[in-house]
This record gives structure tokens, C-alpha cells and sequence, in this order.
């Protein structure tokens, strides 16, 4: 026991004199100090340049092209088919799913920021990007198109199930389709970053923040010259000229929420390196949606047309992921204390479930409930390529 206790006696005086002596030192209180002086020791100059706190700025443009599922235009069927007498509905037969053609558009993103000396950043970005789709559609012989974006109608511009078989009405099927989509994105980050070396070579870049992001969506599409039909008959009558109809719908979100993410920096000489990026993001925000459908010829004709007013306002979560990968050089100017960076980078982004344009249907042709609609939830992404510009001064 009295052993024992000369054991731990002799151990906490070590401690004590280990603290003391810590204490006398004034370049080991700091913890930050002693991590910034092995890491100059151990990277190049590549990932850890001797600098005092400083600003930087930053520029970059690049080329992206965006994807977005859920958004069809129109089905291309063959073999026209006769009408069913108790729904009025059409068969699709041989049908082919047409979709929004996406383009690439160029955009920018420019940031500035204050770097602290043990290399700790605050940086606020801002991202800004418009970009478009469209689709021209045209059936050739023995051809129609089902259209996938407008509310369900008969050929006089009528609701489906609200007119009478002797009435004698035009067909659902259209011998052209027009769509044009519209995105643009606005994006703000406000990021707090902290670089530090676990090697030689190698650079590891934590950070997170606070980002907000405004995103609209404008849907726009035409049908024209819907393929007709007789009184009291069910064969499709391709001379019978039918209704004109346009579609519009507006999706908008905005939100705001946390993002944290990773990057990794590899150097291998002369000041090149190899670096990547993972971030991840979930905001909330609310969601507005619009859609007027609107059956032109009866609207240039003096009548109403109207077919569908609707707006739906609502909020959610929604999470985002990016994801970089490119080359960097630097270069560094000793007399003017200044360094330049630049990158070529592959990026891709994607806003989970942004794609909440409604989808009107019925269920039952005869039916009198004429709200029924549902969204597709379709995932938006960006991808393509970016050059970079940093300079530190």
C-alpha cells in the first residue's frame, strides 16, 4: 500500500514540473502555434505558404448544363386507335416518352474573404446561374401526340367528363408540341474554413457555414392542331382541324439552412496540386407554384378559354449536394506578398425533389372532382466545368 502511494506521489510531482515547465515556455502554450509550426516543417510551399493574415478574392466561370427527370412533353404514339365510348380516353399504343432537351449555359461564382494566420478563413460567396430547355415535337403520318403538361380536356375546351357524347367533340391527341423551361439560380454562402496538413503533401480543408438559395422555374408549352373527330363518331378524323391550347407553370423556392462539407488537397510539385470537394446542405424554405392553362382558340375568339388557375404555397426541407474535382497551380510572390491560384474544375450539383410542377388528372372521366393533381418530385442538377481565379493580398 505505502508502495503504491509513493508511486502516484513521485508521478503527480513529474506532472507538476511537466506543467511548470510548459508554463515557462512561451512557445508551447498556444496549441494553434505548435500545430502551424510542424506543418511548415513537414508540407512545401504549395500547401502552406508563410503568410500573415490577409484577404482574398476569388473568380470563377464555367459551363454547365442542367438535368432535371419528371418533366415529359408529350408521348409520340403510332396507329391511332378509337376513342373508349365510357371514358373517352385514348390508347397510347407504341408510345415513346419525348422530354425536355437541356443546354449548356454559362454562369459565374465570385467570393471574398479574410484568412486569419493559422489559416482559418471567412469567405462569402456568391453563385449565379441561367440556364434553359426546349422541345419541338411534329407527328408524322400515323402519328400523334398524348400531351403529358395539360389538364385534361376535350377538344372544345371543356373539362374531360363535362360534355356529352352528342355533342360531338374534337379528339386528345395533337399533331404538334412546343415546351420551353427556364431555370435560374441564385445562391449565397457565408463559410468558415480551416486548412491544416496531415502530410507532406496532402491538405485537408473542413468547413461549414450558413447558405441560402433562390431558385425559380418557369414551364411553358404549346399544343396545336389537335387531331379531330367526328359527331358521334370514335375514329380519329385528321382532317377535322381541333383547339389550340397553352400551358404555363412557375415553380419557385427560396430557403436558407446549414451546409458543411470536406476538401482534400493533394500537391505533388511545383506548384501543382489535385483537389476535391464535398458539401452538403439541407435548407428550409417554401415552395410557390402557378399554373394557367388556356384554350387559345376559343380565347382569340372572344371567349374566356380558361382552363386552369391555380397556385399552391407551401413549406419544406430540401437538401443539396455538390461535389468538385480539379487541377490547381499556385504561385507565390515573395516581393509583393501575394499568391495566385488557379483551377479547372468538374462540379456537380443537385437539389433534391425541385421539381414540384402539379400534374392535373382524372381518375374517372365522368367524375365531377376536377382538383385531383399530383408533382413529381424530381431531382435538378448542374454538371459540367469551371476556371478559377484566386488571388491572396
Amino acid at each position: 500500500m505505502r508502495k503504491n502511494a509513493s508511486i502516484w506521489g513521485i508521478a503527480a510531482l513529474n506532472l507538476l514540473n511537466f506543467a511548470r515547465l510548459d508554463a515557462a515556455s512561451g512557445s508551447y502554450q498556444d496549441f494553434n502555434l505548435r500545430l502551424t509550426a510542424m506543418e511548415n516543417k513537414m508540407a512545401p510551399d504549395i500547401l502552406l505558404p508563410e503568410k500573415k493574415s490577409h484577404f482574398f478574392s476569388a473568380i470563377e466561370v464555367f459551363i454547365w448544363q442542367a438535368a432535371e427527370n419528371g418533366l415529359p412533353i408529350a408521348i409520340k404514339t403510332k396507329n391511332p386507335v378509337p376513342l373508349d365510348f365510357g371514358t373517352f380516353l385514348g390508347t397510347v399504343a407504341d408510345g415513346k416518352v419525348k422530354n425536355i432537351k437541356f443546354d449548356w449555359s454559362p454562369g459565374f461564382r465570385v467570393a471574398t474573404g479574410y484568412r486569419w494566420q493559422h489559416e482559418l478563413d471567412l469567405s462569402l460567396t456568391w453563385l449565379r446561374f441561367f440556364t434553359k430547355g426546349h422541345r419541338h415535337l411534329h407527328a408524322g403520318s400515323g402519328e400523334q401526340l398524348a400531351p403529358s403538361q395539360l389538364h385534361p380536356v376535350d377538344g372544345v375546351g371543356n373539362l374531360l367528363g363535362e360534355t356529352s357524347v352528342a355533342d360531338g367533340y374534337n379528339g386528345l391527341y395533337f399533331t404538334k408540341a412546343h415546351a420551353h423551361w427556364y431555370a435560374h439560380l441564385n445562391q449565397l454562402d457565408l463559410d468558415l474554413c480551416r486548412s491544416f496538413h496531415v502530410g507532406k503533401w496532402l491538405g485537408l480543408s473542413p468547413h461549414g457555414g450558413l447558405r441560402t438559395t433562390w431558385l425559380q422555374q418557369r414551364l411553358s408549352a404549346n399544343y396545336g392542331d389537335e387531331i379531330g373527330l367526328g359527331n358521334n363518331s370514335y375514329t380519329f378524323d385528321f382532317n377535322i382541324p381541333g383547339d389550340d391550347y397553352d400551358v404555363r407553370k412557375k415553380d419557385s423556392w427560396w430557403g436558407i439552412g446549414p451546409e458543411v462539407g470536406l476538401g482534400i488537397r493533394l500537391g505533388f510539385g511545383k506548384g501543382w496540386s489535385l483537389a476535391t470537394d464535398v458539401t452538403g446542405s439541407i435548407e428550409f424554405g417554401y415552395q410557390h407554384l402557378k399554373e394557367k392553362d388556356i384554350d387559345t382558340t376559343i380565347a382569340q375568339s372572344g371567349g374566356n378559354g380558361l382552363l386552369v388557375d391555380f397556385s399552391d404555397h407551401f413549406q419544406r426541407f430540401s437538401p443539396i449536394l455538390d461535389f468538385q474535382l480539379g487541377l490547381g497551380w499556385d504561385h507565390h510572390f515573395k516581393d509583393s506578398c501575394c499568391t495566385l491560384r488557379l483551377q479547372g474544375a468538374w462540379e456537380l450539383h443537385v437539389y433534391y425533389t425541385q421539381n414540384q410542377f402539379p400534374f392535373f388528372y382524372n381518375a374517372d372521366a365522368n367524375s365531377s372532382n376536377v382538383g385531383q393533381f399530383t408533382t413529381n418530385q424530381g431531382d435538378l442538377s448542374y454538371q459540367g466545368w469551371k476556371l478559377a481565379a484566386q488571388v491572396d493580398f
